[in-house]
């Protein structure tokens, strides 16, 4: 799981702000290993906000224009030669790299004549800051950018940051996001967790138009989908991501596509609840969205351009005209999101982890959805995303939202509750933990514990939290938010067990006999059939009925030794036979 630290901390509230160090120490200690740790700010230096405040034709060049620029209020301009052809009006924030920065691949800028005029560095593009592949100009900030004159181009990127590489154990999919791991931050460190609320710019941005009017649900399998929450945004106009918000995807790995389904994967990496976006126009009417499985025969054309097979065992969401996507895994082509989709299907669905582990591997299509399905995605997520999404693909996309929502839910009404003892906790773990502790620790993680007199709580997790169902696994965690440095460095108490006498007196006689000249034989405890044949034995002595091997590593090594006589005697033999 690849995490930013500025997102981490935008969902803490902490007592004090932790250094990176600090951090990584909290996060490692609490059992999720940070295994690398990358400064996205390091690849270039030197590059600071400027702002034009004239521009001009180069005086050889119509492809060149010289521009002035600023550091500071009322301060000198500096003149820079640019090749650009997005060169903004006086006014504007743009990226100059001053004489003396360093850029990617490790150039190092200076003054340089261009067609007789000297430039003093240069005013940069994405590409050449290594921030993408778009050298079709330079970078021009927003006109509302608020970064100040003279502040690192670090700062204005969102770059100013780390990127940490977290392995995330196999039971912990609630931290295949980055609130889920500020959940652990903030517990660890003792604040609290950040959860975004929308219910204002839900209001403020919401349409005449209602969900339920526009879509249905048909959910014919509610234990591969226990949750599925629906709603429209309508009036969206797809277009490129703000440069933060696509900084951001770049950073963990993700290629800004467009706004509508950077939004989508967006919410992904900051909830860890995946999404899909149906273009509402391309449903067959009526518009009944549906979750089932697929039939014999049924095929679907995915995202990739793949056409797909599908087998009875597939979980697909379907329209009146049968399967659009592959449930959990990817969307079909038919219902995706094109230049000129005007409005948006928005799913928020929890699937079933075994279904969705199936369909993945068979068809090898190893998603970030998938990836966190199979995990295990918590149900309460589906309702906070959708809405979370909605927003944003209405601020992002120009757009309106739909009132309210079309949500199946049937998640169980209750989670039973672990019985937990201090007696236990304090045994098994060896810490000198108190009651006061145990509840802090509880509370930090968001588990909800009642007293049950005399060292004793029924503690109910959160929903995100669904690999703690034992005793066992409580008390695991309240030692991760204690500090397993809580636990004394005692040795164990071992008692040697005395030498058997007949092991004592053998190796007596061994060490006897050695000092007399000889030496000891060791030999197989198997040995050929045949060996103990050669010794003419009457067939009731019970050395003539060994047991045999089931498993021999080889024919002379079939049966168990009845005797010592038939190994010793082929080892005198093999010995004699090299002299």
């Amino acid at each position: 799981m690849k995490a930013l630290w500025s997102w981490l901390l935008e969902l803490c509230d902490l007592p004090k702000v932790p250094t990176v160090d600090e951090g990584i120490a909290a996060l490692t200690g609490g059992g999720l290993e940070i295994e690398g740790a990358t400064d996205l700010g390091a690849g270039f230096s030197g590059v600071v906000v400027a702002q034009v405040v004239a521009k001009r034709p180069h005086p050889q060049s119509q492809k060149l224009t010289l521009v002035d620029v600023i550091t500071e209020r009322d301060g000198a301009a500096t003149q820079v030669v640019c090749g650009a052809p997005n060169v903004p009006e006086p006014g504007r924030k743009v990226l100059w790299a001053r004489p003396g920065a360093t850029l990617p691949g490790g150039i190092t800028l200076g003054i340089k004549p261009v067609k007789g005029v000297e430039s003093p560095g240069m005013l940069c593009a994405e590409d050449e800051l290594g921030l993408g592949d778009d050298h079709d100009g330079i970078i021009v900030l927003a006109a509302d950018d608020p970064t100040a004159l003279g502040a690192p181009a670090q700062r204005a990127l969102g770059v100013d940051d780390w990127l940490f590489d977290v392995n995330v154990p196999a039971n912990r999919g609630d931290c295949l996001g980055h609130e889920g791991l500020a959940r652990e931050l903030a517990a660890l460190l003792g604040g609290r967790l950040v959860q975004r609320d929308y219910t204002a710019e839900l209001a403020e941005l919401a349409s005449p138009l209602s969900t339920a009017e526009l879509v249905a649900l048909a959910i014919d399998d509610p234990i591969g989908c226990p949750r599925y929450v629906a709603r429209i945004i309508d009036g969206v106009t797809v277009g490129p991501s703000p440069r933060r918000f696509a900084q951001r995807l770049r950073a963990v790995g993700v290629r800004p596509i467009s706004n509508l389904v950077d939004v989508t994967n967006y919410v992904l990496f900051e909830l860890g609840q995946p999404l899909h976006a149906f273009d509402w126009h391309r449903l067959a009417a009526p518009p009944v969205v549906g979750v089932r499985r697929a039939r014999a025969g049924e095929r679907l054309t995915t995202l990739d351009g793949q056409d797909r097979g599908l087998v009875e065992g597939d979980l697909v969401i379907t329209d009146a005209s049968g399967p659009i996507a592959l449930a959990g895994v990817m969307g079909g082509q038919a219902t995706e999101v094109s230049a000129a989709t005007t409005r948006i299907l928005l799913e928020s669905a929890s699937f079933e982890a075994r279904s969705i582990r199936r369909t993945a591997r068979r068809t090898g299509l190893l998603s970030e959805a998938s990836q966190r399905f199979e995990r295990g995605v918590d149900p309460a997520l589906a309702a906070r995303a959708a809405a979370q999404a909605a927003v944003l693909l209405a601020r992002l996309g120009g757009g309106t939202i739909a009132h309210g929502e079309v949500d199946h839910d049937r998640r169980p009404a209750t989670r039973p509750a672990v019985p937990l003892r201090l007696a236990r906790a304090q045994a098994l773990t060896g810490a000198p933990l108190s009651a006061a502790s145990v509840e802090d620790a509880l509370a930090r993680l968001g588990c909800a514990a009642t007293a049950d007199g005399d060292g004793r709580w029924l503690v109910t997790p959160p929903s995100a939290r669904a690999d703690l169902t034992r005793e066992v696994d409580v008390i695991e965690d309240v030692l991760r938010v204690v500090g397993y440095g809580s636990v004394p460095a005692t040795l164990p108490a071992l008692s040697a067990a005395p030498h058997a006498l007949v092991r004592a007196t053998a190796d007596r006689v061994r060490h006897a006999l050695a000092g007399a000249g000889l030496a000891e034989a060791i030999t197989f405890g198997f040995q050929a059939a045949a060996r103990i044949e050669h010794l003419g034995l009457p067939a009731d002595d019970r050395r003539a009925q060994p047991i045999a091997v089931r498993n021999p590593m080889s024919i002379d090594q079939a049966v168990m030794r009845t005797s010592l006589l038939p190994n010793l005697i082929a080892a005198i033999a093999r010995n004699h036979s090299f002299g």
